[in-house]
């Protein structure tokens, strides 16, 4: 299940990014994230990033980001998560 979370959050920073018109490059150096490349694998769902470099990122590509309470019944709270 983390890696299909992982590819489908990389897809959607990827969407925004390129939503925003900026490159991999501008992000990384915004997030200052000093490998470009680490944004490439974060985005193609091969690299996990710490809470740090996620909100990062997230102030970067105006994202807000937020955790909710999910259904108890639900493992592990994946109820949304689809590979669309």
């Amino acid at each position: 299940m983390a890696d299909v979370s992982r590819k489908i959050i990389g897809e959607h920073f990827r969407k925004r990014r390129v939503e925003l018109g900026l490159s991999q490059e501008d992000v990384a150096q915004c997030a200052g994230i000093k490998q470009r490349n680490h944004i490439s694998r974060f985005e193609n769902g091969l690299a996990n990033l710490t809470i740090n470099n996620l909100l990062a990122l997230g102030g970067c590509l105006r994202m807000k980001l937020y955790f909710e309470d999910a259904d108890p019944n639900t493992p592990a709270g994946f109820e949304n998560l689809n590979e669309n």
